[in-house]
């Protein structure tokens, strides 16, 4: 990944937001970070792109983030399964507060479509103005007896501020885990029907809940839980014991693909907690029932193809297997121990639901 970020002097009154400012000694100022992710990196640069918002605007409108008044932050990837050119671009204002975003897609092979179309969108950022404007006239400021007035020369190439630290922009490379979320933080939550194989006597069916935080710069967290239909298993002598199962779960998901349409694909591991329960009755000799601890390694992957924003079905499913395998033995009526019930070593669960994404 490769991150670019420039800067120049602004020399008239930049409207912001969509704001005019109604002090004419008042020179709002803005920043862009300019940063393209791996796949990325044929997009130009940072100088080319302030160059075409420069040209936009028709004069010189860019700063330093240490003197700018709001900033503009701009990603640029680039996804091979869906052939798709993709920048999310977002304006702050000096504490932070995001005031705009914008996601702009090119399907074009090369990426000078998206330069451009990002470029424009920068520009109508620092002034909604810009596109009912035409850009100055050499050719009218000769006729109106004016000298031209030569182009604004392009960023030099090297820091200025070397010294100071980027404020705007992104993650570097370096500090960016592998498979890690860019754009601002989202959520996904659902609701699903459950089927699981290996965590009570006979398959289960239940409800389960997810929601996954998809952080800035880091992998996606995922937090679900459930719980499942109660299941009655029948001993000698007509005794039968009910079994239950709630649980609640952690994990991380290190690898995570969207592709067309936005339908996107995560891969998690994690841990599953939850409390297993035996209630026996009608037993002729001593039953050892009550609640014990489940608990399970967990590896899952989920499907989530999106419907009418900002619903999405969602198709999961996950391997376990069990830190602690619960076993249920009762007594007959001639003292000799049984087992009703013992977890096997490996379980599987299976999910569909539906979800709401935010952004």
């Amino acid at each position: 990944m490769r991150i670019f970020s420039t800067y120049a002097s602004v020399g008239v009154i930049t409207v912001l937001a969509g704001r005019a400012l109604a002090d004419p000694a008042s020179k709002p100022t803005s920043s862009l970070s300019w940063v393209e992710l791996p796949g990325a990196e044929v997009c130009g640069g940072a100088v080319v792109v302030a160059q075409l918002v420069e040209e936009h605007l028709g004069r010189h409108v860019l700063v330093p983030p240490s003197e700018a008044g709001a900033s503009i932050e701009a990603y640029v990837d680039r996804s091979e399964a869906a052939r798709l050119w993709r920048a999310s671009i977002v304006l702050r204002d000096p504490a932070g507060q995001v005031l705009g975003r914008r996601t702009i897609t090119s399907s074009v092979p090369d990426c000078a479509e998206l330069r451009e179309a990002a470029a424009l969108a920068v520009a109508l950022m620092i002034d909604p103005d810009a596109i009912i404007r035409p850009p100055p006239s050499i050719g009218a400021a000769v006729a109106a007896g004016a000298a031209p007035r030569p182009p604004a020369p392009p960023p030099p190439p090297a820091a200025p501020y070397p010294a100071a630290p980027l404020k705007v922009g992104a993650t570097t490379p370096e500090r960016r885990a592998p498979g890690a979320t860019t754009g601002p933080l989202g959520v996904d939550a659902d609701a699903s029907a459950q089927l699981a194989y290996g965590v009570l006597p006979s398959p289960a069916a239940g409800l389960a809940a997810h929601v996954t935080l998809r952080p800035p710069g880091f992998w996606r967290v995922r937090a679900s839980t459930g719980a499942f239909w109660p299941q009655a298993e029948r001993a000698d002598g007509g005794a039968s014991t009910h079994f239950t199962l709630v649980y609640a779960g952690l994990a991380l998901c290190p690898v995570a693909f969207q592709g067309l349409r936005r339908v996107s694909i995560d891969l998690c591991a994690g841990a599953l907690a939850g409390a297993f329960g035996a209630d026996g009755s009608a037993f002729a000799g001593t039953s050892h029932t009550g609640t014990a601890t489940f608990l399970d390694i967990v590896g899952t992957v989920t499907l989530r193809v999106p419907l009418v924003a900002p619903l999405s079905a969602t198709l999961g499913a996950s391997v376990g297997i069990a830190l602690s395998r619960d076993e249920v033995v009762y007594e007959d009526a001639s003292g000799a121990t049984r087992n009703l019930y013992v977890a096997p070593l490996v379980n599987a669960m299976g999910q569909l639901g539906l979800g709401v994404t935010v952004p």
